[in-house]
């Protein structure tokens, strides 16, 4: 499969477009065609259980175009910038963090976090918090200072 997700907050539209065309210029030749599904999150997701958006979406994916058009009536503002990926191609979300942090004026304030397990069985607003708090605390410390955390070569 060679579809991706991406759940956004916080970032204009026209800077992801522009972050997908430059991530389009960051894929190898080797690698599979990528397919960008958007959902710009509005506050009535916030209650849903992340595994519920993400099932939900692929049940009906939205056009690409569409989602950065249209966006929900209720969307969601002053939360951070956050790109959540959901993939199974792991040079896809390298890719789009690079094209997306290329189309940025402040690229170290997205947070970029994929879709995991655990992730999976919270709110979408505990993740978003939980993602909020951890990258205050990444900003803030570094391995040498955190016994807890692995040390960079």
């Amino acid at each position: 499969m060679n579809k991706t997700f991406c759940l956004i907050t916080g970032i204009a539209p026209d800077k992801i477009e522009k972050g997908l065309i430059s991530a389009e210029k960051h894929m190898q030749k080797d690698t599979a065609q990528m397919e960008v599904y958007l959902q710009f999150i509005g506050h009535s997701m916030l209650s849903r259980r992340v595994s519920e958006i993400t099932e939900s979406f692929w049940r009906d994916p939205q056009d690409p175009e569409t989602a950065l058009t249209e966006l929900p009536e209720d969307l969601l503002r002053r939360q951070g910038r956050v790109v959540i990926i959901q993939s199974f191609i792991k040079e896809h979300v390298f890719a789009i963090m690079r094209g997306i942090k290329s189309a940025s004026s402040r690229p170290q304030d997205i947070i970029f976090a994929m879709v995991t397990d655990t992730a999976a069985s919270w709110t979408l607003e505990e993740y978003l918090k939980h993602l909020k708090t951890e990258h205050e605390y990444m900003k803030t410390h570094t391995p040498d200072q955190d016994p807890d955390m692995k040390k960079l070569q």
